[in-house]
C-alpha cells in the first residue's frame, strides 16, 4: 500500500544533522536514514529499495507496515531512508520514544534461504567447469542439492518464493537450481516413490547444463536472438542429455526427461518436435517447473510475473502443451499452500489471501490489511501483483 504525501508538509521541525544515543538513525532536515531494526509501522519510504530485479523491492513513498519491515529484513537489507514524520503525523523522534521494535518472523525461512544460494554458488562454480567440457560430478551435487531438497520439500511456502532471489545477471543458476527443487517437490506430490522424485529433482537440476556449452555471446545478450541464435540455444537439451547419458546413477527416464523438456505435447517444442505418444512423463514435471520460474522470475528479456499469474496463463495460454495432470496438483497446491500469504494486489493495496479456487487461481479471496474488508479479486477485476 502506498500513500500519496507529494505537495504535503511532512515535516515542521528544525533542520539540521541529528543522532540520537542509543538508536541507529540519522536525520538531515525532512528525511531520515534509519537501521532497518529501528523501523515502525507507519513510516514513509521516501527512496525506493532497490531489489535484485529491475523493480524496486519497496517503492518510495510506501507507508511502511510489518509485512514492509518483515521484507526489509528477509533481504537483509540494512539502512533506509524515510520521512522524518510518521503517516500518522507524529515525529519519529517522538514515536521512537514508546515504541518498542517488534520481533516480527521473517517471512523468509533464513536457514532454507542461506542453503539456497550456497547451492546456487555451486551451480555457478560447475557450470564453469561444464563449460570447459569437464564432466559432470554427480556425487558432489548429490552433496549440496539433496539437503536443500528435503528442505524445500518441508518448507512448502518456499516454493512461492523462490523468483525472489533470481537476478538478470545470475538467472542461469537460479533458475536451475530452482527446476530442481520445483521438479522434485512436484515428483513428490504426485506421488512418486522417494527414489523416484529425487531422481526428477536431479534430472531438473540438470536439464540446463548443455547451456554451458551454447557461445557465452548469446548467454549474455539482452535483445531478441537471430533465428540461427535460438538454432543453437535450442539444441541445449541435447547437450544436457549429452552430459548426463554415461551417469549410471540417473535412470534412463530421467535421461529422457533431460532431453525432452522442451518437447510439448502438441507437439511444438524441440528439439526433436515430438508429441504427446513420445514423451516421457518426468520430461512434463521438468517442463512445468521451467515454464512456472522463468515466468514468475526477472530476465533479462521479460519481466517476471506473480505466481498467480502465470499458473492462470499456463493454463489457458499455454492448454495443451503441458500434461494436466502437473498443471492440477502445481495449482492445487499453490492453492494450499498460499491461504494466509500476504500479496501486493495490483491497486497498491496489501492483502492477506483467505481462500483460492483453483479454477480460477489467479484472483483468490483476501482480506484487505488496511480495512480488513473481504473482497474477491475477480470481482472486483484485480489481480495477486507480488507475493511475500
Amino acid at each position: 500500500m502506498q500513500t500519496e504525501i507529494a505537495g504535503k508538509e511532512v515535516d515542521s521541525i528544525s533542520k539540521g544533522p541529528f543522532c540520537k544515543v542509543g538508536r541507529m538513525w540519522r536525520k538531515a532536515g525532512k528525511k531520515m536514514q534509519v537501521n532497518v531494526n529501528e523501523l515502525m509501522p507507519g513510516c514513509i519510504l521516501i527512496k525506493e529499495v532497490e531489489g535484485k530485479t529491475s523493480r524496486p523491492l519497496i517503492p518510495e513513498n510506501t507507508v511502511l507496515h510489518p509485512v514492509h519491515i518483515n521484507v526489509l529484513r528477509a533481504f537483509r537489507i540494512r539502512e533506509v531512508e524515510i520521512s522524518s514524520r510518521l503517516s500518522s503525523g507524529e515525529t519519529f523522534e517522538e514515536a521512537s520514544e514508546h515504541y518498542e521494535p517488534e520481533d516480527v518472523e521473517a517471512t523468509v525461512n533464513e536457514e532454507f534461504r542461506e542453503e539456497y544460494l550456497s547451492a546456487v554458488h555451486h551451480h555457478r562454480r560447475m557450470f564453469t567447469k561444464w563449460k570447459n567440457r569437464s564432466g559432470i560430478d554427480l556425487p558432489e551435487i548429490r552433496e549440496w542439492f539433496l539437503p536443500l531438497l528435503f528442505k524445500a520439500s518441508e518448507a512448502r511456502q518456499e516454493i512461492l518464493r523462490l523468483h525472489h532471489y533470481s537476478s538478470e545477471n545470475d538467472y542461469m543458476h537460479h533458475h536451475s537450481v530452482a527446476m530442481g527443487l520445483i521438479a522434485g517437490y512436484l515428483g513428490q506430490r504426485l506421488g512418486l516413490e522417494k527414489g523416484e522424485w529425487i531422481q526428477v529433482a536431479l534430472g531438473g537440476l540438470l536439464s540446463d547444463a548443455g547451456m554451458a556449452l551454447i557461445s557465452p555471446e548469446i548467454l549474455k545478450k539482452s535483445g531478441s536472438l537471430s533465428a540461427g541464435e535460438m538454432a543453437e540455444v535450442r539444441q541445449h537439451p541435447v547437450h544436457s542429455y549429452r552430459m548426463v547419458e554415461d551417469l549410471t546413477v540417473l535412470s534412463k527416464k530421467v535421461k529422457y526427461a533431460v532431453l525432452q523438456h522442451h518437447e510439448r505435447l502438441d507437439g511444438t517444442g524441440y528439439p526433436l518436435a515430438v508429441s504427446q505418444k513420445k514423451i516421457h512423463f518426468y520430461s512434463q514435471i521438468i517442463a512445468v517447473s521451467d515454464v512456472y520460474h522463468a515466468m514468475t522470475s526477472e530476465r533479462p528479456y521479460r519481466k517476471k510475473q506473480s505466481p498467480f499469474k502465470v499458473i492462470e496463463e499456463i493454463q489457458k495460454e499455454q492448454f495443451g502443451k503441458y500434461d494436466m495432470r502437473v498443471i492440477k496438483m502445481l495449482v492445487e497446491d499453490l492453492a494450499s499452500i498460499s491461504v494466509g500469504t500476504t500479496v501486493k494486489l495490483s491497486n497498491e493495496e496489501l492483502a492477506t489471501i483467505v481462500f483460492v479456487d483453483p479454477s480460477t487461481p489467479a484472483h483468490p479471496m483476501v482480506r484487505l490489511q488496511r480495512s480488513q474488508v473481504l473482497l474477491s479479486l475477480k470481482d472486483e477485476g484485480l489481480h495477486v501483483e507480488e507475493v511475500y
